[in-house]
């Protein structure tokens, strides 16, 4: 979700795609936290409604999510692993996610 000038959380419609957890070295890079190409195993894709909310089902994992945005795949977040904008589900259990569109931002 992108942010406002004054520091809001403004939500937006994109299209979201999952893959298997991806480290740094199993992506293209174009630059800034967009990716050209994603090298792992594209796992589901969906897009989120106007509000920012989408939902996925999936197995029990560790997987990175990408945004689309213009032709190229933005994640602005890893973990300890190097893994790109991590979430893991576990059995039973919902996951929630917030993928924060800040490459714009002004600080």
């Amino acid at each position: 979700m992108p942010m406002s000038g004054d520091g809001t959380i403004t939500p937006v419609q994109r299209q979201i795609f999952v893959y298997d957890a991806t480290p740094l070295d199993s992506v293209v890079p174009a630059g800034g936290g967009f990716y050209r190409e994603i090298l792992t195993r594209l796992v589901a894709q969906t897009i989120s409604n106007r509000s920012g909310f989408f939902q996925v089902s999936l197995p029990p994992g560790k997987y990175s999510l990408f945004v689309l945005e213009d032709s190229l795949y933005y994640a602005n977040l890893s973990d300890a692993a190097g893994h790109l904008e991590p979430g893991t589900v576990l059995k039973g259990q919902v996951t929630k996610v917030q993928l924060d569109i800040i490459y714009r931002a002004a600080y």
